[in-house]
């Protein structure tokens, strides 16, 4: 296998002779059970649990704890069955111990303990042992509570969205099945393998296949450690007895028997059907390359089983093994075939093949209309065939509406024409051939019966609020039946104004629709729905109803109206932000002086409000279980400082106590280790020393690192950190500084494969680091490593970039490839992955985004911006239509005119375009492009004029801007910059929602602003002092240009509910920062050190118009709350009155805002603080590091304006 590393002996495996010590010598726990004074005397323990728990103190000192009703064993403390005196353990029942074991989180250690105590008899006995009793517990358990491994037809035509259902996919594929705790099982695992002499099974690496298929689904419960004790005789056995339990593995177990699995039969081109029938589930971890080896007729003969896999969304196998079909010779057309293939492999199947496909199933449903699997099986082809292939079937629709030659527009159709059109589509989602500007003109009566007709299936934002308009003109209003008449896709089009005139009942009862729509809608639309439901106090709807991106709508003082019990119930249910978790935590628990696990585990999301002072309510032995629950539930929603605090005040303390070696993360057990990664790697970065710790416990916590989204890991560590910890892993698995680089070495780095050096990138297996590539497109990469993975890949393969091998990969290889060496590759296949493929997009979710921003150069940043462009430049010389992957063609140079495909796909590329050459283009071409070019900020003054004469053409929206409606404003965006503030203060701003998508944009000067504003309250007929909070954040930057006075006569309770995001544009004057301040000095007091700190937080820019004497008073917790724009425009004066003490405690981003300007008043110390805060405190590089930072040096420090204002325009 290429790239595999590892412990291996002579001939590749771990024979019996390799096994690891005796399990019963583990962690101290030989027979007889002896208590363990890291916790404490038993006596100190038992003290303790007088005053606090009566009934089990009673039982304790009886010696008898067969008494114990099963309702109060979930109240036993983790100390006490730690200490207790194994006799006592004894008197445990069996039905108690189950009831321990599957329900009860103790520490692992305590499970030990108890399981450990029990003789081979009382384990083993096959009829009326634990073991029995405990797997009949699981199969109860897991056939009452097992959720669904794949989404059903029904579910999937409920979605009716692919990317929802991919992410959906991804988070189902996360989440592990817990039917007992990890380490309950594992507890089980070793207490069998204990000596054959007093009748156990004996070390693993001794078993026979009959003991591993006794323990059945307490296997889940192997460690990545186990599989290499697993004898060679029984493995392909045992992995296909594992098979029956994958959704309760953990990802590095399945990563340790995969790889065991090939190193034991060989290359894949080798297997044999009986080989493939025992990976199972395995088979969808493989590697494209993988997939490749395997021989076409195995492919086929077992596609049924194989189309039942779930793929991850990144892997190339699925690609793979539908290349090797169409090359069997496969019959695409055979509906019996066509049932076996599963939606990962279908929407991989090429344009000609699914068109073939799709026609074939129509054909069968048409001689047996009433077929249920046919018409799931059309539905799952149309919802699942790739973009590519469903453009290419959809353009007939358009060439059939509105044929090329230009002689029928839009707005030629008849009402008949539009509904049949979308009504008769050759396969769902066909509205996007057609633009926001072609449903602008539509017949409104043709959309409005095609939506009742439930036509539309992926409309974008901006068609589907032509189609809200069309059913609003229909019905003469929007409510529960035209909510229901347009579904998910339809009401992302809902506008702020409608939210308002929707009656409050029929937005309450449609919640499960329009919660789904939110995530497409404006803040301000989002914010309106909370307002009517929730606002003043009211009640109108119900919390569990609300998703994330409504709940993050909620201001605080909106929050606060609400009843604490309601906010934790929907927490259970969805995802809080940081700030209001912290409010919801502080308020449950301000009154009570003991908190608990399962207290922590019933905050939900709100969990990630915990404080570090939260943990002295704790006690000692129920703190790493509060801190796995914290993760468990608020992962990706604490803050770095936050997690930094628990882990060094709380956690390290903890394990150093736990630990009986020099490495305190030996007081970890496995399970624990993985479940406390994001808060586990705050700990010092010298804490995961490879020389020191246990390699089992270290593997698996260095491992969970990598698994954390993107943006966790760059807001939990500047990329110098970073590498740290990936050379770290490197250590770990043996290929630090030497060594081939495989593919388990990048599994196990995940999303910390971003911060590998050039020299490493130089020493991954060509195979692993192509397998790769999907998701080293998804990272923030400097230069030099994009040139080191080109540089490997083309060594590797012993090609070059215009290769017909490389051109297969460029959906995944252009961002990666300089912009020096774009010229190298060939243009008609780089045009045809960007207009078809995502080949420009790197799919950063928005965090990563700003993130990105942050974590390297302003030069690499430069560099990146300059790329985008030179490979727009380079697809637009190339001709889509042209591109073969069996033929090679010579370059042609085209014209440089920009076209409508290259204008829709290429982003901020786009900024390559000469003022010239986007006037050159068609008013067709721009009025198709429009809706993606609006979106992009960048352009040159000499850009903007050109599009806005394109705009002004007589064939596109004509001279007069005032005749413009406010749709058409809408689309140009960014665009719009380039008006004067005269064209500004005759244009129509007198829609919230289209003013949102102009205002949300940075770089507006004074006299823009200004006239915006006026031109929005005239035509509104508003005052200021009448504008509530959805008007405040719809005009975003444009609120300043508002005046200081007019500021102080905004009502102050609107300004409290809009201050989240009003508070997040940095265009605003010290005097208006003052204006605003005051009101909220009005609402919570003229005392900031007494302000809550999500009070603090949620004020964001507003809360640098604190004086210098106000930020000295504020506690380090509330400064630490500030939100980290507003250092990017605190004055120069307040920073200068902070400590360097002061300093040091901020977090890692808000030292990263502040701005060099800011930096030349303070003093070398002050600067040296801000600087240990940027890396964490933990060792500052010598020499300038990916964010430009230096001991000696702050050069490009922050990019603060361009990264915040990118991430606004999201």
């Amino acid at each position: 296998m290429s790239g595999s590393t590892g412990t291996q002996d002579a001939d590749g495996l771990l024979g019996p002779e390799g096994s690891r010590d005796d399990p019963m010598s583990m962690d101290g726990f030989q027979r007889p059970v002896v208590p363990n004074t890291r916790y404490g005397s038993y006596d100190d323990v038992l003290a303790e649990l007088q005053t606090r728990d009566r009934t089990l103190y009673n039982a304790f000192t009886g010696k008898d704890l067969s008494s114990l009703p099963l309702d109060k064993l979930k109240d036993l403390p983790g100390a006490i069955m730690i200490n207790c005196p194994a006799d006592i353990l004894a008197t445990l029942t069996k039905k108690q111990i189950v009831e321990i074991l599957s329900k009860v989180r103790l520490p692992p250690m305590a499970l030990r303990r108890i399981v450990f105590a029990q003789g081979s008899d009382a384990l083993l006995n096959p009829n009326t042992g634990l073991l029995k009793a405990i797997k009949d517990k699981l199969a109860e358990i897991m056939g009452r509570e097992m959720p669904p491994e794949e989404i059903d037809d029904e579910r999937l035509q409920e979605i009716g969205d692919r990317e929802q259902i991919e992410e959906l996919d991804d988070e189902m594929s996360m989440e592990r099945f817990e039917p007992m705790p990890l380490a309950a099982m594992r507890a089980l695992l070793g207490a069998v393998q204990q000596s054959t002499d007093d009748g156990f099974f004996g070390p693993m690496t001794a078993w026979d296949q009959a003991k591993f298929q006794r323990l059945g689904v307490l296997l889940a419960g192997i460690t990545s450690d186990d599989v290499e004790q697993i004898p060679r005789a029984v493995f392909n056995d045992v992995t296909a007895i594992l098979q029956e339990h994958s959704r309760l593995l953990e990802p590095m177990t399945k990563m340790k028997l995969l790889d065991r699995f090939k190193r034991i039969n060989g290359a894949p081109s080798t297997w044999t059907e009986d080989i493939l029938i025992k990976l199972g589930k395995l088979f969808s971890r493989l590697t494209g390359m993988d997939c490749e080896q395997i021989s076409a007729p195995m492919i086929k003969d077992n596609i049924a089983e194989i189309g039942k896999l779930k793929f991850p969304r990144d892997s190339r196998c699925p690609e793979k093994l539908v290349r090797k079909l169409v090359a069997e010779n496969y019959d695409f057309t055979v509906p019996d075939n066509l049932a076996k293939l599963g939606r990962h492999l279908i929407k991989h199947l090429p344009n000609d093949v699914a068109n073939d496909a799709l026609a074939a199933i129509v054909a069968a449903l048409e001689g047996d209309p009433t077929n249920a699997q046919l018409q799931h099986m059309k539905d799952r082809f149309e919802m699942f065939i790739s973009d590519v292939a469903r453009k290419d079937m959809c353009s007939s629709v358009r060439d059939a509406l509105l044929p090329q030659d230009g002689n029928v527009r839009p707005q030629d159709l008849t009402s008949t024409q539009v509904e049949e059109a979308f009504g008769s589509a050759p396969v769902a989602g066909c509205e996007n051939v057609f633009t926001a500007e072609d449903f602008r003109n539509m017949n409104r009566q043709g959309l409005c019966e095609a939506a009742k007709n439930g036509n539309f299936q992926d409309l974008t934002r901006e068609q589907a609020r032509h189609v809200v308009d069309s059913i609003r003109e229909c019905d003469g209003q929007i409510g529960r039946q035209q909510i229901e008449q347009l579904g998910a896709v339809g009401m992302r089009g809902v506008g702020t104004n409608d939210i308002r005139n929707i009656p409050v009942d029929d937005l309450a009862e449609e919640m499960d629709i329009i919660a789904t729509a939110a995530r497409e809608m404006r803040p301000a639309t989002r914010r309106e729905i909370v307002r009517q439901l929730f606002g003043g106090g009211q009640r109108r709807g119900n919390m569990t109803d609300l998703n994330r991106e409504l709940f993050q709508a909620f201001p605080n003082r909106m929050l606060k109206e609400q009843n604490i019990d309601d906010l934790i119930e929907a927490a259970t249910e969805t995802e809080f932000d940081n700030r209001q978790a912290r409010y919801i935590f502080r308020q449950k628990f301000k009154d009570q002086n003991e908190i608990s696990e399962d207290d922590v585990r019933g905050m939900g999301s709100a969990a990630a409000g915990m404080r570090r002072d939260d943990f002295d309510k704790i006690s000692d032995d129920q703190k790493l279980g509060c801190i796995a629950a914290m993760e468990e539930t608020g992962r990706g929603n604490m803050r770095c400082r936050q997690k930094r605090e628990i882990a060094k005040e709380v956690l390290l303390p903890r394990l150093q106590e736990l630990s009986t070696t020099d490495c305190p993360l030996d007081g970890l057990s496995i399970a624990e280790a993985a479940a406390m990664a994001e808060t586990a790697m705050q700990l010092p970065l010298d804490t995961f020393d490879v020389s020191n710790c246990d390699a089992s416990i270290l593997e698996t916590l260095l491992c969970s690192f990598g698994e954390l989204d993107k943006s966790i890991l760059q807001g939990s560590h500047p990329r110098a950190n970073r590498r740290r910890i990936a050379k770290k892993i490197l250590a770990l698995k043996g290929v630090e500084t030497s060594g081939t680089i495989g593919t388990e070495v990048l599994e196990c780095l995940g999303n910390l494969e971003d911060s590998l050096e050039a020299e490493d990138i130089a020493r991954i297996d060509g195979d692993a680091l192509e397998d790769r590539l999907p998701n080293m497109k998804k990272h923030c990469l400097g230069r030099d490593i994009k040139q080191a993975v080109v540089d490997r890949l083309l060594e590797a393969k012993e090609t070059t970039l215009d290769d017909l091998a490389m051109q297969e990969l460029y959906n995944d290889l252009a961002l990666l490839v300089p912009k020096d060496k774009v010229e190298e590759m060939d243009a008609d296949a780089l045009q045809y992955h960007m207009v078809n493929e995502e080949a420009l997009d790197n799919e950063m979710d928005d965090d990563s985004k700003f993130w990105c921003g942050h974590d390297r150069t302003e030069d690499d940043n430069t560099d990146e911006r300059e790329q985008k462009q030179e490979l727009v430049r380079r697809a637009a010389e190339g001709d889509a239509d042209a591109y073969s992957v069996t033929s090679k063609r010579r370059r042609r140079s085209t014209s440089t005119t920009p076209t409508s495909d290259i204008l829709v796909n290429g982003g901020e590329g786009n900024l390559q375009f000469t003022a010239d050459q986007l006037s050159s283009m068609t008013g067709e071409t721009f009025l198709e492009a429009i809706e993606n070019l609006g979106v992009i900020c960048g352009w040159s003054d000499e850009q903007e004029e050109s599009l806005l004469a394109k705009a002004k053409e007589t064939d596109v929206w004509g001279s007069d801007i005032t005749a413009w409606d406010s749709a058409q404003n809408a689309l140009l965006g960014c665009i719009a910059k380039g008006f004067s503030h005269s064209d500004l203060s005759t244009m129509n701003l007198d829609d919230n929602d289209d003013v949102y998508s102009m205002a949300q944009h940075a770089g507006w000067n004074t006299a823009q602003t200004q006239a915006a504003l006026n031109r929005y309250l005239s035509q509104t007929s508003k005052t200021t002092d009448a504008l509530i909070s959805s008007d405040m954040v719809s005009l975003a930057h444009f609120m300043c240009g508002m005046s200081p006075s007019d500021m102080g006569n905004l009502d102050s309770t609107e300004l409290q509910y809009a201050i989240g995001e009003v508070g997040q544009h940095d265009c605003f004057t010290v005097d208006q920062l003052k204006a605003m301040l005051a009101h909220m000095k009005s609402e919570y007091g003229n005392t900031p050190s007494a302000w809550e700190e999500e009070d603090i937080n949620e004020m964001g820019v507003v809360i640098a118009a604190l004086t210098s004497s106000e930020m000295q008073a504020l506690s380090d917790a509330q400064r630490q709350a500030i939100d980290p724009v507003a250092f990017s425009v605190m004055q120069s004066e307040v920073l200068q009155a902070l400590t360097p003490d002061q300093l040091n405690v901020l977090d890692m981003l808000q030292a990263l805002l502040i701005p060099n300007s800011s930096l030349s008043g303070l003093s070398g110390e002050q600067r040296d603080a801000i600087l240990a805060a940027q890396y964490n405190n933990e060792e500052v590089p010598s020499t300038t590091d990916d964010n430009g930072v230096s001991a000696t040096t702050f050069s490009a420090i922050t990019m603060v304006m361009a990264t915040m204002a990118a991430l606004l325009t999201m």
